[in-house]
């Protein structure tokens, strides 16, 4: 081989080498460079693609709190690459808006989230990077002009006037006032470096902080620019007196809790007693606001310690706290009082297992703490500790006469005859339905201008609390709870209900939307959220509910399905509508993102089941046809998304129909499903609205229930993500696996063939 077909072959390695190796440009470093600049470098020199916009989008964030942007778009601004030689350089800066960074620099980050997209970038060998850019950025940045003088200074109330010199690291700086909202500081002297603050109206009682802001300058640019928010801090000076003096108080030994001992002599404008000293056994306790003394534990005992001494304080508004000493002496007292024992309760309902707690003993006007107690009858009942219990079950119904002895280890001191009736067991009330009326309008749609919402409940108790924050109260008004929402924001209102019977309870939430005006021509006469004009093919049946176009959500006759919280017109619900209910309650964490692709999402309640703790059976027409792998998730407001849990009361069953009403089931949920059935214990793993009670595993006759089918991520022969799911929106899958380059596969393959073709050139 002669010198020039050594040289051709040596240049055609050196070709396919830097082919071969050559790599994809990435961003190597994300900076603040300075107020509103972020630098960008790359691992090697880079061109601008043609064609492209020279801009770049931008999102500032930390965890879900969005400081600059949102979580669904950013802000575009101008990029410049920095020093280009032959349109090449390493470095970009990208220069934002005067305020882009102040929801960041006033979070207290020390580093935020920076989300880049568009930047449209090459190499030298036509190697390009438009991807989503994900980077840690720190929030400082150096700033060789500062000022030097301290941001803090304190002065008495009401005093005229108060100096603070200001210095910056540059001593020619002159200094401007940029915020001054209390209108109490000037500035004076050479280069205004003396700034005065006039305190002559200032109290203390009333406001306690004064800022202004100041600048330094030396000239043009941000480097020659610095601000600084100074603080003054008033200080209290005491205008006022409180007095207390040491008392002699007395109280008999044996007295019960809550027994008066006395008041505590002081005066003054008093805010608050509290015992400091002398309380260690626990004996007595004080009433914050009058200074009354009361007895706070049994057992006070002239022959143990016949006086306390407690050290009282007294608080007072703009006075100094002054403090007494208060002797309480325990008064002796005949012990031959006849002693009495007190039973908290004194029935039991049929059915109740053996060793269930009856009631609670003690006994009053004893010395002794240590008391044993022993009931007569041994075959029906026995105490342990202070409890007395039924032994056995409880089979019949009667009442059962008793004798309980009390001893305190050397005596027996009373004896005393109780009667135990055990009686009917009681079911487990539920909240069949409420019901809202406004002005005539049926609904959970309400408006502030409508007049007052009357909420009634179908139910079976013996007692209802009413919890709410629309009266800000607890009310225990039977069936019927009554406000006036006029002065109300609008949003999403909560009333919690629990109904008692015996010892058993529930708890139901009632969630109403409060709207500024009613919507003229709105009719909900079934009241399941849902106006009539969006179901006119299932208004009036209870046991349907419209899930898209020409579908519905149907439950077992005799119950009720209505309208999920998080919905609008139709059981079946999107992301967007699930983002907007969350945004609305800021008592709520947003956790609709799901690690599977989300498909169609359908939310519902089912109320009026036979008994606390039945199932529900709800049949959905789905909108899209199940696609292979689809699983059944479950979401709720407090715990986000899981599985759909499926045991013994728990079920799922699918089928290809276009009715949905013939008998073919299928367990589980089996690819191109049409039609779902779902079996949902209330109160089970799958019954959300326990949760919202705070009461998980709350089976009160009502299934709240939001459900998806969502598929896997997946790749496809051609390499891309896909999911079989259609509908929802679709959330990033940290197990999907990655794709290989395909255009780097073609590109070796064409450098291969270049090389032989041109080599078999040479050879002939």
């Amino acid at each position: 081989m002669n010198i020039f077909n050594r040289f051709i072959v040596t240049t055609l390695l050196v070709l396919f080498a830097s082919q071969a190796f050559a790599y994809r440009p990435e961003i190597a470093k994300v900076e603040r460079i300075d107020s509103k600049t972020i630098l960008i470098t790359f691992d090697q020199p880079v061109e601008p693609l043609p064609f492209f916009d020279a801009t770049v989008g931008v999102k500032l964030y930390s965890d879900t709190t969005y400081y600059l942007g949102t979580s669904n778009s950013g802000r575009t601004y101008p990029s410049e690459f920095i020093n280009p030689v032959n349109n090449y350089s390493q470095q970009m800066k990208i220069t934002l808006e005067d305020d882009s960074f102040r929801l960041a620099d006033a979070s207290g980050k020390t580093s935020v989230t920076a989300y880049l997209i568009d930047i449209y970038v090459k190499n030298a060998i036509d190697q390009s990077n438009t991807d989503i850019h994900i980077k840690d950025l720190v929030l400082a940045f150096n700033h060789s002009f500062t000022i030097t003088s301290t941001n803090t200074f304190s002065i008495n109330e009401k005093v005229k006037s108060a100096t603070h010199t200001l210095t910056a690291s540059n001593p020619i700086a002159t200094f401007s006032i940029i915020e001054n909202t209390s209108h109490l500081f000037k500035l004076s002297g050479t280069n205004n470096k003396i700034l005065t603050f006039d305190g002559t109206n200032t109290d203390y009682e009333g406001k306690r902080f004064y800022t202004v802001k100041v600048k330094a300058s030396t000239g043009d640019g941000d480097d020659k620019n610095t601000e600084q928010t100074i603080t003054v801090t008033i200080d209290n000076v005491l205008e006022k007196t409180i007095t207390i003096n040491n008392q002699q108080l007395s109280v008999n030994e044996n007295s019960p809790i809550n027994t008066d001992v006395g008041t505590v002599n002081a005066s003054g404008e008093i805010t608050n007693y509290t015992i400091t000293d002398g309380n260690n056994a626990g004996f007595f306790k004080i009433n914050a606001t009058t200074g009354q003394i009361q007895v706070a534990a049994t057992g006070l005992n002239h022959e143990t310690m016949p006086s306390y001494t407690l050290t009282i304080k007294i608080t007072g508004t703009d006075a100094e706290d002054a403090s007494a000493q208060i002797t309480i002496n325990i008064n002796n007292v005949d012990d031959t009082v006849q002693k009495a024992i007190t039973l908290t309760k004194h029935s039991i309902a049929l059915g109740r297992n053996a060793h269930t707690v009856i009631g609670v003993l003690s006994t009053s006007n004893t010395e002794s703490a240590n008391l044993t107690y022993s009931v007569n009858d041994t075959e029906n009942f026995e105490i342990t500790g202070n409890s007395l219990k039924i032994k056995t079950v409880t089979q019949a119904t009667g009442t059962h006469p008793i004798t309980i002895t009390v001893s305190n280890g050397t005596q027996n001191i009373a004896t005393q005859n109780f009667t135990i009736t055990i009686t009917a067991a009681l079911a487990m009330p539920i909240v069949e339905q409420f019901t809202v009326i406004q002005n005539g309008n049926k609904g959970r749609l309400i408006s502030k201008n409508g007049g007052t919402v009357t909420v009634s409940v179908t139910t079976s108790a013996e007692s209802y609390v009413w919890r709410s924050e629309l009266a800000n109260m607890e009310s225990n008004s039977g069936t019927t709870f009554v406000f006036d929402p006029s002065s109300l924001d609008i949003g999403t209102k909560t009333i919690k209900l629990k109904v008692t019977a015996g010892d058993l309870s529930s708890t139901r939430v009632l969630q109403l939307q409060l709207v500024a005006s009613y919507p003229n021509d709105r009719v909900d006469v079934n009241s399941n959220g849902i106006a009539d004009d969006k179901e006119a093919r299932y208004s009036g049946h209870e046991f349907e509910l419209l899930a898209g176009t020409n579908k519905k959500i149907t439950s077992l006759a005799n119950t009720r399905i209505l309208l999920g919280a998080m919905g609008k017109d139709s059981g079946l619900l999107t992301l967007e509508q699930m983002k907007e209910y969350i945004q609305n309650n800021e008592a709520l964490t947003d956790k609709s993102m799901d690690t599977l692709t989300t498909g169609d999402i359908y939310d519902y309640v089912v109320e009026g089941l036979s008994t606390a703790g039945a199932s529900a059976e709800v049949i959905i027409e789905l909108t899209t046809a199940t696609s292979k792998n689809a699983k059944l998730r479950k979401y709720s407001l407090v715990n986000g998304w899981s599985d759909f849990v499926v045991d013994n009361n728990n079920t799922i069953q699918s089928k290809t129909s276009t009715t949905c009403t013939d008998r073919n089931w299928q367990t589980g949920l089996i690819t191109g499903a049409t039609c779902l059935k779902l079996t949902i214990k209330d109160g089970g793993e799958n019954d959300t609205d326990g949760e919202q009670t705070g009461n998980t595993g709350n089976a009160n006759g009502v299934v709240e229930s939001t459900i998806s089918i969502a598929t896997p991520i997946s790749i496809d022969d051609d390499g891309s993500n896909s999911s079989g799911g259609s509908g929802g929106g679709c959330v990033y899958n940290p197990n999907a696996p990655a794709r290989f380059d395909m255009g780097f596969i073609l590109l070796m393959t064409l450098s291969a063939y270049y090389l032989i073709r041109r080599k078999r050139r040479f050879i002939r």
